[in-house]
């Protein structure tokens, strides 16, 4: 392994030196557009009013891609190039640049950006090449797929190029991403209720406190990914709590119990299969995307961990049915 991570981080050097021009395009790309939480603060409240199956199958993908994420980090407990590097003490031969999005606190492999975002853009191509082929008539399945792998190349480079990652476990992560975007693709979103939704929230916990349980008994802090951040990090203020593993668990766990309460309703059911006016779908999708950024930003942020991670667990239940329950009701309420 230590030779697969030197290599890594000479690949990261090469990275940042050559591609020092698309830094702000790359940054784009790992903090915004391929990040994982926009795929339920802007993916989920974009598509859920033009096809509130696929939003439901979107939020699916995040549920299992967070929750393989943090097995998969806690099993492999991979290392990230900007604290390995000094760890290894080779940080006067190969010169690793930090940037604000540097820091992340949990294990490195597999990429979760590169596994959960993948997972998603997996199941939006899929749909995508099914509607254009019922629509049109038209065959787009290898331009789609070929689209897909270049956006997922350009994934893996921007969590090279901030040295958040090892290419391997960017590749890992594409693996993982479509591995499970096959299964997920092929599921039918609507047969799931929330007594599914429930069971997987509590195979979820029983899992994670199998997996902390296995690791306490072989010697293994969980915590030892976080004090390397902090040991390492070039700027305290560049760590952030919702990068940690403990912040992830919560919050896929509050999206599992918000997306079953939010398909279990007549009201869902019901606005799911009312038909719409573009306009009115467009309004909503606007509106939900910019509901979302409101609540989030005036989400407490100085209270205490225990409390933090309750808030997250609660907020992302409550989040999801605010998008897909109260604007749309909201919505046919005012127009009727």
């Amino acid at each position: 392994m230590y030779v697969l991570n030197e290599w890594g981080l000479h690949v990261v050097e090469y990275t940042q030196k050559n591609f020092h021009g698309w830094a702000g395009f790359l940054k784009l790309i790992s903090n915004t557009v391929g990040n994982p939480e926009s795929m339920y603060m802007i993916y989920f409240p974009m598509i859920y009013p033009f096809d509130c199956q696929l939003g439901i199958k979107l939020l699916q993908a995040i549920i299992v891609g967070d929750w393989l994420n943090l097995i998969m980090k806690w099993a492999l407990m991979g290392d990230r190039p900007y604290w390995w590097v000094h760890e290894m003490k080779l940080a006067h031969s190969i010169n690793i640049q930090q940037f604000s999005n540097t820091c992340e606190t949990g294990p490195g492999n597999p990429s979760g950006h590169v596994a959960i975002t993948g997972i998603a853009w997996f199941i939006l191509t899929q749909a995508i090449i099914d509607k254009v082929d019922k629509k049109f008539k038209m065959n787009i399945k290898y331009p789609a797929w070929a689209v897909y792998v270049f956006a997922m190349t350009l994934m893996g480079m921007s969590r090279i190029y901030i040295a958040a990652h090892f290419p391997h476990q960017c590749v890992f992560g594409f693996i993982c991403a479509v591995i499970s975007g096959r299964i997920i693709s092929k599921l039918d979103s609507s047969s799931f209720t929330l007594r599914h939704y429930v069971l997987a929230l509590i195979f979820s916990i029983v899992s994670i406190i199998f997996m902390n349980f296995t690791l306490e008994v072989c010697g293994v802090d969980v915590k030892w990914t976080i004090r390397l951040a902090h040991k390492w990090c070039a700027n305290a203020n560049w760590i952030h709590a919702s990068t940690t593993p403990f912040y992830i668990m919560w919050r896929f766990m509050g999206i599992t119990l918000g997306t079953g309460l939010l398909t279990s309703s007549y009201t869902y059911k019901k606005l799911c299969n009312s038909a719409q006016s573009l306009s009115k779908r467009i309004l909503l999708s606007v509106g939900g995307v910019l509901t979302t950024a409101f609540l989030i930003k005036f989400t407490p942020k100085k209270i205490s961990h225990s409390a933090m991670y309750m808030a997250v667990f609660v907020f992302h239940a409550i989040l999801i049915n605010i998008t897909g329950l109260a604007l749309p009701l909201g919505m046919q309420l005012i127009s009727t």
